[in-house]
């Protein structure tokens, strides 16, 4: 079969790459006819997705075979990525190569230092050309049921959805029950963006506008209601705009550290933060704080219509006119059960729930939240700390904010191109006028040529 040459050209070409292969122990020379789903990752170091992979491999073993492509590490093996990907987008766009990708989301936003190639610069693009199957038919209604209502939605309206996010992120302010009142109604309001951080900034003043400046990197994707480029096409996007340019400007930009965090809420001092405050760091304070009746909040920052649009941490998809579609089906759903996506694991002690990890995000599974947040027992990073009890005003907190998210944004390649262009304008090196001209042409008026 053509099909079976390429998968093994595929999978050689990965092997001289030094990438790790497997799950089926025996050779293509062994089994020259074997038709096998091939499962290619941009996610090794999403520990969550290797385990599903994993999980997936021991309950289906050996009815369902399978070969795992994993794209070598930029850091390590920049040229081999970027050789692999090559091929890759060659097979990919003839309608061929791997069934299932699992695909990077936020690496742009959390690590902007990072510029190796993704295998889908345009997710955009690759969607609206038909490289995806429609995972609403796919996968069941109670698949979907089982998800956060921003992804179920999909299913009951009937809509498409081409690629599935497995984690997400929302921009929120963290702040206590220390902090002036009047910053902190200003903080839940859920008027739109432009009316919401004006006056955030405003109860922040001179002093503490600061610490806000970790908003601004994410704000034309978590202030979107959809795709990127229709965010840009928006009327009020150029005040958006300004918005990100005046926390671009101030001195103190990027996200806070771990020491900075423990320190803002110590000192009872709001802080904002790319992501729910669901951090190791955040917990620990959330226990202590909690105990000397100073509680750790969060509330998230609303899109321009006035919702919540989290950004997507990483994705699962599958190629259009793959053979293995049952098998995808069972993968998709191991990735998505609440046993994969509560994070548990067994370092550094039984039990273990990870919940530091900014990379994977929340989980969509709608129960695996509040799994964990009940898991009362657990151990921090070291080993050696225990938790004191997360009240149950705490979970019904996070739950609610599970149901009120109302987009989930994809995050590609093209947000450090957006951040390319409007470097200059942040710096007041190019004049407003010309960045809004050159975002049109980039995104608006070429985007889908």
């Amino acid at each position: 079969m053509i099909r079976n040459r390429i998968v093994r050209c595929l999978l050689a070409a990965a092997l001289l790459l030094g990438l790790a292969c497997g799950c089926s122990a025996q050779t293509a020379e062994e089994e020259p006819e074997q038709d096998v789903m091939v499962i290619c990752a941009e996610l090794r170091d999403y520990r969550n997705v290797m385990k599903g992979v994993n999980y997936y491999s021991v309950r289906y073993y050996p009815n369902a075979q399978f070969e795992m492509l994993w794209l070598p590490d930029p850091q390590v093996d920049p040229e081999g990525r970027e050789q692999l990907i090559r091929q890759l987008r060659t097979q990919i766009m003839a309608g061929k190569g791997p069934d299932v990708f699992l695909l990077r989301g936020t690496d742009s936003l959390l690590n902007p230092s990072d510029s190796s190639e993704y295998l889908f610069g345009d997710l955009h693009k690759a969607q609206t050309a038909g490289l995806f199957c429609d995972l609403t038919t796919l996968l069941s209604n109670q698949d979907f049921a089982g998800l956060i209502p921003a992804l179920s939605e999909y299913k009951t309206n009937g809509e498409p959805l081409y690629l599935l996010p497995l984690g997400y992120l929302p921009l929120t302010v963290s702040y206590t029950s220390g902090t002036p009142d009047a910053f902190a109604q200003a903080a839940q309001n859920t008027s739109p963006l432009l009316d919401y951080l004006p006056a955030l900034l405003s109860q922040a003043g001179d002093d503490h506008a600061g610490d806000l400046s970790g908003l601004a990197q994410a704000l034309p994707l978590a202030g979107g209601t959809g795709d990127l480029s229709e965010t840009i096409d928006r009327e009020d996007f150029p005040a958006l705009l300004r918005l990100q340019k005046q926390l671009m400007q101030t001195d103190t930009f990027g996200q806070p550290t771990i020491s900075s965090l423990k320190e803002g809420f110590t000192g009872g001092e709001f802080l904002c933060w790319t992501g729910l405050p669901l951090y190791d760091p955040f917990l620990e304070q959330a226990s202590l704080l909690a105990a000397q009746g100073n509680e750790p909040y969060f509330a998230a920052v609303p899109n321009l219509e006035g919702g919540i649009t989290a950004m997507a941490t990483s994705y699962v998809g599958v190629r259009a006119n793959s053979t293995h579609l049952d098998q995808a089906r069972d993968l998709i759903q191991t990735l998505l059960s609440e046993h994969i996506q509560t994070w548990a694991t067994n370092f550094p002690n039984p039990g273990y729930r990870e919940l530091s990890s900014a990379d994977q995000g929340l989980p969509v599974c709608k129960t695996a939240l509040a799994a964990m947040l009940q898991d009362r027992n657990r151990y921090g990073p070291s080993g050696g700390f225990v938790w004191g009890e997360i009240s149950d005003a705490t979970i019904a907190r996070y739950e609610d904010f599970q149901n009120s998210v109302t987009h989930i944004i994809l995050v590609d390649r093209r947000f450090e191109r957006y951040l390319a262009i409007c470097e200059p304008y942040f710096a007041g090196t190019q004049s407003e006028e010309l960045t809004l001209e050159k975002l049109q042409q980039e995104f608006v008026i070429y985007a889908d040529e």
